[in-house]
């Protein structure tokens, strides 16, 4: 049984010696980066293309409908992510290449920014929807000044919950991240759950 596991091999790449725990050879694992790096560009690829086509569509229908105007707010919002967070990570984290103090300021400023608004904007269409079933009739009679006060909101909330993140970024040995200290940890804590 011992002479059956000495010597594992997947596509002849893999090699691992299973009785001593010692890898002779391991091209592997960087294949598997590879695949997830070219993975996360499509991803990526897809997220801005489709968002931009649900856009496009809307815009070009000029649909003036309720749901229309909610979903265009989150294709917005989704497009965002894809811009603004997506971005950044693919080319950075995935392509290995080095923060410059700028950009590490801009980028991880508004980082969580497109995060909040796209579930805020999930949550607001969540919320119309609920407001439709329960009350029908009362919220055709609402008009578009509703629909824009929520969204309105969504996006100010969105901005408030981010500006501990843009305070707090720190560029270190060409590192960048946040830095929170107690009082902000506070603030932000207590305005996300009140």
């Amino acid at each position: 049984m011992a002479d059956l596991y000495s010597n594992v091999s997947v596509n002849s790449s893999f090699d691992l010696d299973l009785r001593n725990g010692s890898r002779k050879k391991m091209p592997f694992p960087s294949t598997i980066n590879e695949v997830t790096k070219w993975l996360a560009v499509g991803i990526l690829v897809g997220i801005l293309v489709f968002n931009s086509t649900i856009l496009i569509l809307l815009i070009r229908k000029k649909q003036n409908s309720r749901m229309a105007f909610f979903v265009q707010n989150l294709a917005i919002a989704d497009f965002c992510v894809g811009l603004i967070y997506l971005l950044p990570e693919v080319i950075i984290f995935r392509f290995h290449i080095g923060w410059t103090k700028y950009a590490c300021y801009v980028l991880y400023g508004v980082k969580m920014f497109p995060i909040y608004v796209s579930t805020f904007a999930i949550v607001t269409l969540t919320l119309d929807r609920l407001y439709v079933i329960l009350r029908p009739l009362s919220s055709s009679a609402r008009g578009a000044k509703y629909r824009v006060s929520l969204i309105m909101t969504t996006w100010i909330l969105a901005m408030l919950l981010s500006i501990p993140y843009m305070v707090c970024v720190r560029f270190n040995n060409g590192k960048c991240g946040h830095d929170f200290d107690k009082k902000v940890k506070f603030l932000h804590a207590y305005l996300k759950f009140n």
